[in-house]
C-alpha cells in the first residue's frame, strides 16, 4: 500500500508540475479539511437495515488551479482521505476506519476577487489497496463536488462543499456514506 501511494503522489505530482509549465497564472494549493458524512434514506444489505452510518473524514490535498478563460478556471490534484466511520446493520453495531486516495477534477468560475465556485467529480479508489483488481467491479467511487471559496486575505482560503455519490451498490455506504459535507483551509503556495 505504501508503494502504490508513493507511486500515486508522484504521478499526480509530475502531472501538476506539467501543467505548471503549460498554463501561465496557475496557482498551487495545499489544502486540509474536515468533513461529515452521512445517508438520507436507510439502505438493506442482506436483509438487515443500514441504519445511524455516519463518518468523520479528514483530507489534506495538493490542489492545481489552471485559468482557461476570463474568469473560468480548472482545478485538479491529488489527496488522501482519512475516514472514521460507524453505524449499525440490524441489531449488529461497527466501526471502521479506512484511508482512500482521491482526484478531484472541477471546473470553477471566479465571482470576484473573494469568492470563487466550483462543480465537478471526484474519483477515488472505492474498495482498499489490497482489495483492488483490474477485473473488480466498484473499484472506483465518483462522486459529484459543488465547493465554495472564499479568500482569507493574504495566501489563505476557506472552502466548504458537498458531494454525492454517483451510483454504488448499499453496501458501500457502509464506511464512507452517500453524501458527504466538507470544510477547510487552502495554502496558496505559488502563483505564476
Amino acid at each position: 500500500m505504501i508503494l502504490f501511494a508513493k507511486r500515486f503522489c508522484l504521478l499526480w505530482l509530475f502531472f501538476g508540475l506539467g501543467m505548471v509549465a503549460v498554463f501561465p497564472k496557475t496557482n498551487i494549493y495545499g489544502g486540509l479539511s474536515l468533513g461529515y458524512g452521512f445517508n438520507i434514506k436507510t439502505y438493506k444489505i442482506a436483509q438487515e437495515k443500514l441504519t445511524s452510518a455516519q463518518s468523520i473524514t479528514t483530507s489534506p490535498l495538493v490542489l492545481f488551479q489552471f485559468p482557461i478563460y476570463q474568469n473560468v478556471f480548472v482545478e485538479t490534484g491529488a489527496g488522501a482521505q482519512f475516514i472514521f466511520s460507524k453505524g449499525q446493520i440490524g441489531l449488529s453495531s461497527y466501526t471502521s476506519r479506512s484511508l482512500k486516495f482521491y482526484l478531484p477534477l472541477r471546473l470553477g468560475y471566479s465571482l470576484n476577487d473573494s469568492y470563487d465556485a466550483s462543480l465537478g467529480v471526484s474519483i477515488q479508489n472505492n474498495k482498499d489497496i489490497e482489495f483492488l483488481h483490474i477485473a473488480g467491479s466498484y473499484n472506483l467511487r465518483y462522486d459529484m463536488t459543488l465547493q465554495f471559496s472564499y479568500n482569507l486575505g493574504g495566501n489563505w482560503l476557506f472552502y466548504a462543499g458537498a458531494s454525492s455519490n454517483i451510483g454504488l451498490p448499499a453496501v458501500y455506504y457502509m464506511n464512507l456514506q452517500r453524501f458527504r459535507t466538507y470544510a477547510g483551509v487552502y495554502y496558496r503556495f505559488s502563483s505564476r
